[in-house]
């Protein structure tokens, strides 16, 4: 969580896995390499089949990945979860590595999907 905090305000870079810039998977991918992770980058979407699944948000914990449905794909978004209510993502184009309320009313609470927990 704390390498992954280190990137607020890290712009969006499709793809990245640097400080010059990062995409949600590879925020991810950077935090997991720190907790000592040697395995591939994987997208949202693969992400989501590792670990503990965990369906309701009041059972997250810092640390647990958060996925959302944000366009046609089935899981199409990754964050960490920070606790009391916000995670840390790198939303798209144009912004930058941020903090958001999960529960956001116009957006992020109806797209949240599920959590998944990862142990070493």
């Amino acid at each position: 969580v704390n390498t992954v905090e280190s990137y607020m305000g890290v712009g969006y870079r499709a793809g990245g896995v640097s400080r010059s810039g990062v995409d949600c998977s590879g925020l991810v991918y950077v935090g997991l390499k720190s907790a000592g992770y040697n395995g591939e980058r994987l997208n949202a979407e693969r992400l989501a089949k590792l670990g503990r699944f965990i369906a309701h948000k009041t059972s997250l914990k810092k640390g647990d990945l958060v996925f959302f449905k944000t366009s046609s794909k089935l899981v199409s978004h990754v964050g960490v979860y920070l606790g009391n209510g916000t995670f840390i993502h790198a939303p798209s184009s144009g912004k930058s590595v941020q903090e958001e309320d999960i529960n956001h009313k116009y957006y992020w609470g109806d797209k949240f999907l599920f959590g998944v927990r990862l142990t070493k």
